[in-house]
C-alpha cells in the first residue's frame, strides 16, 4: 500500500486532523509568522494577503490585530462534497480510491467544523463563500478588513 493510501485508510478522521494540524503548527505557521513580521517591518510594503487552510485560528491569536486583518472562509458540507467529488473524478474511481476520497472528505468536513468553532471562540471574522458571487465576496472581504476595493 502506498504511503498516502495507508495514511488515509488506516488513520481515523480525528487522527488525520491531528496529523495535519501538527504539520501546520510545526512547518507552516512559523513561515507565515516570519512573512507577516517581515511585511510589518517593511515601511514600503503596501499589503499582504495570505490564504489557505493551514492558517489555523488558534495560531493567529499571536498576531497584532491592530496592524493585521484576518478573516476565514467557509462553505457548507455539500459544497465541499461536490468540489472534492468533482475534482477527484470520484465516479471514475475504484472502490479503494473512493474510500480514500471519502475519508479525505470526512476529514475536510470535520476540519471545517472545528475551524468554525475556533473562529467563533476567538471572535474572528467568518465569511461563507456561497453568500455572494466571486466579485461580491472579494468586496465583502476587503470591506471587512477595512480596505476600500474600489
Amino acid at each position: 500500500m502506498d504511503i498516502v493510501a495507508e495514511h488515509y485508510l488506516c488513520l481515523s478522521v480525528e487522527e488525520l486532523m491531528e496529523d495535519v494540524l501538527r504539520h501546520y503548527r510545526a512547518n507552516v505557521w512559523p513561515k507565515v509568522k516570519a512573512i507577516v513580521a517581515s511585511r510589518l517591518d517593511d515601511t514600503s510594503a503596501t499589503g499582504l494577503v495570505l490564504e489557505g487552510s493551514a492558517l489555523w485560528p488558534e495560531f493567529a491569536t499571536s498576531l497584532d490585530f491592530d496592524r493585521v486583518g484576518a478573516l476565514w472562509l467557509t462553505a457548507a458540507e455539500e459544497t465541499f462534497r461536490q468540489r472534492i467529488y468533482t475534482n477527484s473524478r470520484y465516479s471514475t474511481k475504484a472502490p479503494r480510491e473512493r474510500e480514500m476520497v471519502d475519508k479525505f472528505l470526512q476529514r475536510t468536513v470535520a476540519y471545517n467544523a472545528r475551524m468554525v468553532g475556533a473562529i467563533n471562540r476567538h471572535g474572528f471574522m467568518l465569511v461563507d463563500v456561497l453568500q455572494s458571487d466571486t466579485s461580491e465576496l472579494a468586496e465583502r472581504c476587503l470591506l471587512a478588513l477595512g480596505i476600500d476595493g474600489q
